[in-house]
């Protein structure tokens, strides 16, 4: 039917699915299985300024 077409293999051609070999923004992942070290909390938090006298 032109309303809902099925081709034949049974895959949507309007939503072709990701690439596996591209890792997603949101969770990226490494080829080599290792994460990557959490930012130092001294360059992505710096300390709070003293409070005034």
């Amino acid at each position: 039917t032109p309303e809902n077409p099925d081709p034949p293999n049974g895959v949507s051609p309007f939503v072709p699915p990701p690439p596996p070999s591209l890792p997603t923004p949101e969770n990226p992942d490494p080829p080599n299985g290792i994460p990557p070290p959490p930012p130092m909390p001294g360059i992505a938090d710096p300390p709070p300024p003293p409070p005034p006298p």
